[in-house]
């Protein structure tokens, strides 16, 4: 019977509460620390959290380089958000060296995990050429499933593609 189990909650999943309850009421130093014990502990959210945090110096110093490592760990531990940020700054070499090849692995795991920014991502490396091929085609499937998605970002560059014929049979209405 359901109603009688006793349910252990993780040391990460009471460590992430904690900070997350912390970050609701603007303690940014108690939320990171909490967000570090649970990446420590195995939540790939909390790492995402700490990169973000980091990256905006929230509860500690702004570092990218440092941001950029927890987003890497995020994403080692499966978390599609911290593919897609750890790929945005391999692309853009915010943190760390630019490395295409490496960008264009890190959005298809965050694309193929269901992140838009990560389908965008991915998009933008395959109309450019950047760590694969140009290939338009390609592209616009990428923006069609980040602008499925919900992010505009993914319609507008959709938009663009079928009023130019990029890729797509042009519908320039």
């Amino acid at each position: 019977d359901l109603d009688d189990e006793e349910y252990d909650i993780s040391d990460a999943d009471k460590a992430f509460n904690a900070a997350y309850a912390a970050y609701q009421q603007g303690n940014y130093f108690t939320a990171i620390d909490g967000f570090r014990s649970a990446c420590g502990a195995g939540s790939s959210t909390a790492c995402q959290n700490v990169s973000v945090m980091t990256s905006k110096g929230q509860g500690t110093t702004k570092d990218p380089a440092a941001a950029v490592d927890w987003s890497r760990k995020a994403c080692d531990l499966g978390n599609p958000a911290g593919c897609a940020t750890y790929a945005s700054a391999l692309s853009q070499g915010k943190g760390t060296a630019r490395n295409d090849d490496l960008a264009y692995a890190n959005y298809q795991k965050a694309c193929t995990g269901g992140d838009a920014s990560g389908c965008i991502g991915l998009g933008y490396l395959q109309e450019n050429g950047r760590g694969t091929v140009k290939d338009l085609a390609a592209a616009a499937r990428n923006y069609q499933l980040g602008c499925d998605k919900g992010d505009g970002v993914g319609c507008s560059n959709l938009a663009l593609f079928y009023s130019k014929g990029w890729g797509v049979t042009a519908d320039p209405v």
